[in-house]
């Protein structure tokens, strides 16, 4: 699925030294079996669950105090389900610190592998840890494949001065901002870099207006509406490119009195093309309302949409956050707050036909039916040169 470089914190990421480092928490017999349809590993662990909630621990990591990991791992299952990494800290001695979870995943049924991701920040005294993959099967019996475990060290967040936040863009040194829009002006977004759609709402549900933006105090809001009108808006500068840097800086929340079906908010890089899913489409930061997850779907182009490398991140989306995404020659990564939560690697992500542009939308899943009124916010969206 991600085609990662396995040369990271992980013993035996892809179990070419058989089942060593790994194991089931719960009694389920685990097995090494062979796989084909992966893009990097040809082994990976198999077990069938004996409960609805089921547990694997993974190979151990030597950590530090205050060192920041992002671990991840490759999963798949027949029933369809949901999975999440957590970590268990331990001192000198041996004896357990604490336990870190990072959010769920939802998973298809199927033979489609999904990257399931957290980044965990070790606490004092931490000197070793054991990250542990939990699944959680939407029916009994469950068949569950796992492989391509990755440790990746990240570097430590730099503090960004004002109400800028901590940005990816600081801490790789993306260079100077080329284009995007600050949001400091009043009234409608800007004509000459931004599109506004008017029509149909997505797959026909609700309604997109050019209302529901509006611009002040230095913010962006993109408004959904109870009846389900909501926006969408394109940028329009003629930077499209097949690589790029961009960062933005962004809050989610629910308005009024709590009822109706969650709004689902995303940045996403298009094909200029118009040409989906021939294209491609990079959903960089995407979410439900109130799921107190960030997410990202990768769709590889060419494909009929639903193929895509994707990861999850426990996050607090009420809060402002800068989320950031990468595509260059090898990679697309992702970032929160200047930390990457996702890097896909595969060939399948990277054949990316032609240039591609980013749009911000607030889109309505639920036809004929009553929304939770939500807001979009950005205080700022920035473009940096591409990668060389």
């Amino acid at each position: 699925m991600s085609g990662r470089t396995f040369a990271d914190g992980c013993g035996n990421p892809v179990l070419a030294e058989g089942l060593h480092g790994w194991g089931s928490l719960d009694g389920a017999v685990l097995a090494r079996t062979a796989i084909g349809d992966h893009a990097a590993a040809r082994h990976a662990a198999r077990s069938v669950a004996v409960a609805p909630v089921t547990g694997w621990y993974l190979p151990e990591l030597a950590v530090r105090a205050g060192e920041r990991w992002a671990v991840g791992i490759d999963v798949r299952v027949d029933a369809g389900g949901a999975a999440r990494v957590e970590m268990d800290w331990y001192d000198a001695s041996g004896q357990f610190l604490s336990s870190t979870s990072g959010g769920e995943m939802r998973l298809g049924a199927g033979a489609v592998w999904t990257h399931v991701s957290a980044v965990f920040t070790a606490p004092a005294g931490a000197v070793n840890s054991h990250p542990l993959l939990r699944m959680r099967s939407a029916a009994g019996g469950a068949h569950w494949w796992a492989t391509a475990a990755t440790y990746r060290p990240l570097a430590p967040a730099v503090p960004a001065g004002g109400d800028d936040g901590v940005q990816a863009a600081v801490v790789h040194g993306w260079g100077p901002v080329v284009d995007g829009d600050e949001f400091d002006y009043t009234g409608a977004p800007r004509a000459d870099r931004w599109s506004t759609y008017d029509g149909p709402g997505h797959a026909g549900n609700g309604r997109r207006t050019p209302s529901a933006f509006s611009v002040a105090g230095g913010v962006l809001t993109n408004h959904g509406a109870a009846d389900g009108s909501t926006g969408g808006m394109a940028f329009r500068s003629g930077r499209g490119s097949r690589h790029y840097r961009m960062e933005a800086r962004m809050r989610l929340y629910n308005v009024g009195a709590a009822a109706g079906h969650q709004y689902h908010p995303v940045l996403l890089c298009w094909p200029d093309s118009e040409r989906w899913p021939h294209g491609g489409e990079d959903d960089w930061a995407e979410t439900d309302i109130g799921s107190g997850r960030m997410e990202a779907f990768i769709h590889w182009p060419g494909d009929d949409g639903s193929a895509q490398s994707c990861a999850a991140e426990q996050v607090d989306i009420t809060r402002w956050h800068n989320y950031a995404v990468e595509r260059a020659a090898g990679h697309v990564a992702g970032f929160i707050d200047g930390v990457e939560w996702f890097r896909f690697t595969d060939r399948r992500v990277l054949r990316i036909p032609g240039p591609m542009h980013p749009v911000v939308q607030l889109d309505c899943f639920h036809r004929r039916a009553v929304m939770q009124p939500a807001n979009q916010d950005l205080r700022w969206f920035r473009i940096y040169a591409p990668p060389r």
